[in-house]
């Protein structure tokens, strides 16, 4: 994550048929690299599969409609922000936003509708309502716990640590991460070669009226109209200690805890 190479632009409107809003890119059961992310005018999520390592050449993408249990496509099923992961030997697909849904699938292609994403018993001292925005979602495993990495638009970024209770997620921590505001925004992470939990994130002067924060536009005498509207932060490593807290360490000497 030092040296990086540019590569054509290939996942576009005139290869999709439409554009292309926040998602995850995922390995399947086969170790190929693909992607599900929101097609933007689609009015579905969608997934695409790479053809090549260098991931220049993809398949056209494929929507992801979940169905209920009578075969229906299920209207419940929120398009938005999706994240997908392996659980076992089933893959999972969250559609984002306020009360994200969850649907499950063996191949990709067929997908049964689970419901809501959080559990029943969700907890109510856990400092966030149930409802709260989940976008910009990336779920995984550290640990022995899953944890769910996203925003809320209203909040800026957070996460969730918990488990699985069924085919829904049942969290038992919640903590917004420890940088000001909304300068650390929407968050992904990629698991390195050598099993590290490695997490990058844009640091953006946006604001806007949903934020539940104060905020002022201090980025506003760097970009001067030059830059492009936020920046890439360094990476940072995730990792879950025996105690059960989530130890976040800069690529520098320094380490923080949240």
């Amino acid at each position: 994550m030092v040296r990086w190479e540019r590569h054509p632009t290939v996942l576009t409107p005139p290869n999709t048929g439409h554009g292309m809003f926040s998602g995850t890119a995922f390995l399947t059961k086969e170790g190929k690299a693909a992607i599900i992310y929101h097609g933007a005018g689609s009015r579905r999520n969608q997934i695409a599969f790479a053809l090549d390592d260098n991931l220049d050449k993809w398949t056209k993408p494929v929507p992801v409609e979940p169905r209920t249990a009578d075969g229906k496509l299920a209207a419940e099923m929120r398009h938005w922000d999706p994240d997908c992961w392996l659980r076992g030997d089933t893959y999972y697909a969250l559609g984002g936003g306020g009360n994200p849904t969850i649907a499950k699938s063996r191949d990709l292609k067929n997908w049964e509708f689970v419901g809501e994403l959080f559990h029943p018993d969700f907890p109510k001292n856990l400092g966030v309502g149930k409802a709260e925005d989940v976008s910009c979602a990336n779920m995984f495993k550290i640990g022995d716990k899953w944890m769910l990495l996203c925003i809320s638009h209203a909040l800026g970024a957070r996460y969730y640590l918990g488990d699985f209770k069924g085919d829904q997620y049942l969290p038992t921590h919640h903590a917004m991460f420890n940088w000001a505001r909304w300068d650390f925004f929407a968050p992904e992470t990629l698991l390195t070669p050598d099993g590290r939990r490695v997490m990058w994130a844009w640091c953006t002067p946006w604001v806007n009226g949903m934020q539940k924060v104060g905020r002022k536009r201090n980025f506003d005498a760097l970009l001067k109209g030059k830059l492009q509207p936020g920046l890439q932060s360094l990476p940072r490593e995730l990792s879950l200690r025996e105690d059960g807290v989530l130890r976040i360490t800069s690529t520098g000497p320094i380490s923080t805890r949240s």
